[in-house]
């Protein structure tokens, strides 16, 4: 229920959470049936960021892109990162969404 909390300008961590690959959403507690042919989907807890991650160096950020640790879309919203489609950083981009 409560996100684990950043530190330092960091931003929070996802909650966990448990739900069927058909999108219900399960109880956090309590005794629950998964039908037959269904997947259960464990989403676990991540934990809170250190620092303001528009901080973060750029290159970082693109490395943890190539190597599938962040969306593009991550990079972008959380970091201020705004990487080109061959995952090179577009530096005026990136500039001009962190200078907001």
């Amino acid at each position: 229920i409560y996100p684990a909390r950043g530190r330092g300008g960091g931003d929070s961590g996802q909650k966990g959470s448990l739900s069927l690959k058909d999108g219900r959403i399960l109880e956090n507690k309590g005794r629950q049936s998964v039908p037959a042919n269904e997947v259960l989907v464990m989403e676990m807890p991540g934990g809170g960021g250190l620092g303001d991650p528009k901080t973060r160096l750029p290159e970082s950020v693109a490395e943890d892109v190539c190597n599938g640790m962040v969306s593009m879309e991550a990079a972008r919203d959380d970091y201020g990162v705004i990487l080109k489609d061959g995952g090179a950083i577009d530096e005026t981009a990136t500039r001009k969404i962190r200078s907001r």
